[in-house]
């Protein structure tokens, strides 16, 4: 998997409901550490104003078909 692929994402919960799509994903020596979902954190990263939702990339339990399925963030 690259990066690249993370961008636009989607993101659900245990239960399959869909929390939003990644907007970015921040990295620290070389892994991600976390990374932000939905519109707002689109608009942070546009705008430098607004909080968007950050995950944390410990709380990916799953990876399939272009979806990340998290745990309790």
């Amino acid at each position: 998997m690259h990066l690249a692929d993370l961008d636009g994402a989607r993101v659900v919960d245990g239960t399959g409901r869909l929390q939003g799509r990644i907007r970015e994903a921040h990295c620290a020596g070389g892994e991600v550490t976390h990374f932000g979902i939905g519109p707002r954190t689109l608009l942070q990263r546009l705008t430098g104003g607004g909080k968007g939702r950050r995950i944390a990339w410990s709380s990916v339990t799953e990876m399939r078909d272009g979806t990340i399925v998290i745990g309790d963030s």
